[in-house]
């Protein structure tokens, strides 16, 4: 099927469910030992938007044996329409093991530019993904009807994917290869490939990755059934980048990492590839928290790897206490508008169950042996205060600001209940929090100012239990 050169927009979606081939006249050069360039031929602007933002430009949905291509086409936002995608302007499901998208051009489209779902297998390559500000998810892939090679069952929600093995080196993923996409924001999730759930399966090679940090994957840790990103691989990629990011995110599943370049421009030291499991820190439903007491986080001695290693000693899930290092990129800040305005020095560490004490003096001391100040001084009438990881997520905060302090009280979380804050009779510094309690009410004012008064006089006070007091002489 061709379509011919110029611009249009389309008022519904194009539905194809047919194996055949979509061409358009644009052209992409390079490949990943020169640089990508698009002449825009055919473009296809995402006016349906619009009118539904879950509506894409074209739908692929595709069974095997049948085999589906798109080349030669740009998508492009409409200049009238700024809504957002929510899902992808190209959408392809099915179970086909033979898709291609390869010399296509998305040009910064507002939201999802591409998503993939079912048990799709096949290759993006030779395209170019230029990615608006705030655009995070830009390439959402998910195998949720993914099943292993000879077996016969009905899967969903991406448990086929998790019952089957990693599966590097075979061809059951979606690769990724000879690609170029480019940032132009500066929030950390821009331009990712992501897995938001369904047992995502996917390969990143030779490609050149500009301001982004491309690799993220979402776990088990959705509201709903679903699962998370099953395996990922990633090698012979290039990034440069030029803002405050880490070098990707891990937060399930498998992920083999390797001969990728990094560089950056503006002298920026990155953490490491972030490896996060959101169930330690708060439960989700149908899947609990990873307490080691789930059934979902079992001891496991199999041999799962082939290798003839089985889960080991500790099995999957291995408990203990250790010091927690946020060496590098951890911040401190007092401003919504600077999430990285201090940074713990190299070598701080938090001990194992216990606290770190920061002084917010403004002399900004960051010698470990020592004590740490900050390089802000805190407002006692209340401000806004946050720690922050390296993703410059902020990890906890008080938001808009904590309220005014008074001296010797200190105010902070429960300990009990981290989302309960109030004042600390008991000021408890590099240890736990002592009970907390209410607060404080107002300072207390009369209707009348001080003096001698030599007859009966009626006097009210703001105090929380409306008194009225009558004095008089003696």
């Amino acid at each position: 099927m061709i379509i011919p050169p110029g611009t249009a927009s389309w008022n519904s979606t194009l539905n194809i469910t047919k194996g055949i081939t979509l061409q358009g006249a644009t052209t992409v050069t390079g490949d990943h030992t020169t640089a990508m360039s698009a002449i825009d031929g055919t473009v296809i602007l995402d006016t349906i938007v619009g009118s539904n933002a879950f509506s894409p430009v074209v739908q692929v949905t595709l069974n095997n044996p049948s085999s589906f291509r798109i080349t030669g086409v740009t998508f492009q936002y409409d200049p009238n329409v700024t809504a957002k995608n929510q899902n992808g302007a190209v959408i392809v499901g099915g179970t086909s093991n033979n898709f291609r998208l390869d010399h296509c051009h998305f040009s910064l489209l507002y939201g999802g530019h591409l998503e993939i779902t079912g048990s799709i297998f096949g290759v993006i390559d030779h395209t170019i993904f230029d990615v608006r500000s705030g655009t995070s998810g830009m390439i959402n892939l998910s195998h949720p009807t993914y099943a292993p090679s000879g077996d016969s069952h009905s899967y969903s929600f991406g448990d086929g994917s998790w019952t089957d093995t990693a599966q590097f080196g075979t061809n059951r993923f979606i690769f990724v290869e000879d690609v170029t996409i480019t940032s132009y924001g500066a929030n950390s999730t821009d331009g990712v490939i992501d897995s938001s759930y369904g047992g995502g399966r996917w390969v990143a090679r030779y490609c050149q990755f500009n301001n982004t940090r491309a690799l993220a994957g979402h776990g088990t840790e959705s509201s709903g059934r679903a699962r998370g990103c099953r395996a990922v691989e990633a090698y012979n990629n290039n990034f440069i980048i030029n803002s405050k990011f880490d070098l990707g995110e891990a937060r399930s599943g498998s992920r083999l990492y390797y001969n990728n370049t990094y560089a950056y421009t503006n002298g920026y030291i990155p953490s490491t590839p972030v490896i996060t499991c959101y169930r330690l820190e708060s439960p989700f439903k149908y899947w609990g928290g990873a307490s080691g007491n789930s059934p979902w986080d079992y001891n496991d001695n199999t041999d799962q790897t082939g290798n003839g290693f089985g889960g080991g000693s500790n099995g999957l899930y291995a408990s203990g206490t250790d010091n927690s290092g946020i060496t590098g990129n951890t911040f401190l800040t007092d401003t919504t508008n600077n999430l990285s305005k201090w940074r713990f020095p190299n070598g701080a560490t938090v001990p194992a169950r216990g606290y770190l004490v920061v002084f917010a003096s403004g002399k900004n001391r960051t010698n470990v042996v020592g004590r740490l100040h900050t390089n802000f001084q805190l407002n006692s009438s209340g401000e806004y205060l946050a720690l922050v990881d390296p993703r410059t997520n902020v990890v906890s905060d008080f938001y808009p600001l904590y309220p005014p302090q008074q001296t010797d009280i200190s105010y902070g979380r429960d300990r009990a209940d981290p989302s309960l804050t109030g004042y600390f009779l008991t000021p408890t510094p590099g240890t736990d929090n002592s009970t907390s309690g209410g607060g404080f009410g107002p300072e207390v004012q009369f209707s009348k100012p001080s003096g001698t008064f030599t007859t009966a006089s009626n006097t009210s006070s703001n105090d929380l239990h409306g008194i009225v007091s009558t004095c008089g002489p003696p």
